[in-house]
């Protein structure tokens, strides 16, 4: 099988696309665990072999007493997202890594290979850049009013032009006929809802859908040694 690089130092790639909907739920169900043993189960195939991997909550890399303090004091800090465990079957492998959006980011260490994960949006991140669709409508829905109003009154004003013409002119003519403005005000504030701009899970889930894969996932074995030729001399 030919090799599909991925970048200058990543000779070769596969992509994945499990279930991330169902590792989501799962990851909130972990989350709310009284017990903190609730164990989150992720399964794909890559690189010619399937990948049973069940990981829970790492609650060891990081103290309870974790406090982290910026320029403008303490900061809310959140691991429940830091995850461990095993592949299933692969009696000395170790699994490590985070869940976002229900996407395994980590390394999987095996008996004969070690694997990186990485969430697609490092790589392919157009895919993945939310659009300021939403903003341009907030816009336009502002602006829309505004040029009715601005039709409404000119429209008052060639009217009021035209019945002082003819009031002038006219003297044996009866009051000018009268101009239904309410048709015209309720065509004014009869504007469109506004459009609800879609969340972050959504736009998420629409660009994996639109591209096919949410992560790649790359041996250790695949990515290049850029200081060998320095260490060698050359």
């Amino acid at each position: 099988m030919g090799h599909n690089r991925l970048n200058e130092y990543i000779s070769h790639y596969e992509t994945l696309n499990y279930d991330h909907h169902h590792i989501r739920a799962s990851h909130h169900r972990a989350r709310r665990s009284v017990t903190k043993d609730h164990f989150v189960y992720l399964k794909f195939q890559a690189h010619g072999r399937d990948f049973h991997i069940r990981l829970k909550r790492d609650l060891k890399t990081f103290s309870d007493k974790l406090e982290i303090i910026d320029s403008n004091g303490p900061l809310d800090v959140s691991t429940d997202h830091i995850y461990e465990g095993r592949v299933i079957g692969d009696r000395n492998s170790y699994v490590f890594g985070s869940i976002l959006d229900g996407v395994f980011e980590g390394k999987i260490i095996t008996e004969r290979d070690a694997y990186y994960v990485e969430h697609a949006k490092h790589y392919f991140p157009t895919n993945f850049t939310q659009p300021p669709q939403h903003q341009h409508q907030h816009q336009q829905l502002q602006q829309q009013p505004q040029m009715q109003s601005l039709e409404l009154h000119s429209t008052d004003k060639s009217l009021n032009s035209s019945s002082q013409i003819s009031s002038s002119t006219t003297s044996t003519t009866s009051s000018p006929s009268t101009f239904d403005h309410s048709s015209v005000s309720s065509a004014s504030t009869s504007t469109k809802s506004p459009i609800k701009p879609k969340s972050l899970d959504e736009h998420h889930d629409e660009a994996v859908k639109n591209i096919g894969f949410h992560s790649v996932i790359y041996k250790d074995s695949h990515v290049d040694d850029v200081y060998k030729d320095i260490r060698e001399g050359k």
